[in-house]
């Protein structure tokens, strides 16, 4: 579950782009297990707030560059913009990422 506690933020899930302004109303969305998933935050003291199924389990931890132009995202931040962690800042980009679904 990803839910934006209060606050203004964008997220997209595979290639859905929608807005978010929750403004502490407990809004939720689902993402399935193995899905891309990622968001971005609008404005300063936004809480995110994640439920999950397993414990954290870092062999199992896996991601893409979040704007990887094959992605055709349109991030309302530039890569100079990006507040990131250094695991996020490290990602490959979609075609060099490890399958890890069948089609």
């Amino acid at each position: 579950m990803w839910r934006l506690i209060s606050g203004v933020g964008r997220r997209h899930l595979d290639s859905t782009s929608a807005p978010c302004s929750r403004r502490k109303n407990w809004a939720q969305l689902w993402v399935p297990k193995g899905f891309a998933h990622g968001y971005c935050t609008l404005e300063p003291d936004t809480e995110v707030v994640y439920k999950v199924t397993e414990y954290y389990s870092p062999q199992h931890d896996r991601g893409i560059q979040w704007d990887d132009p094959a992605l055709a995202i349109a991030w309302p931040v530039t890569r100079a913009g990006a507040q990131l962690s250094d695991k996020d800042k490290a990602q490959p980009a979609l075609a060099d990422a490890p399958q890890l679904m069948d089609m």
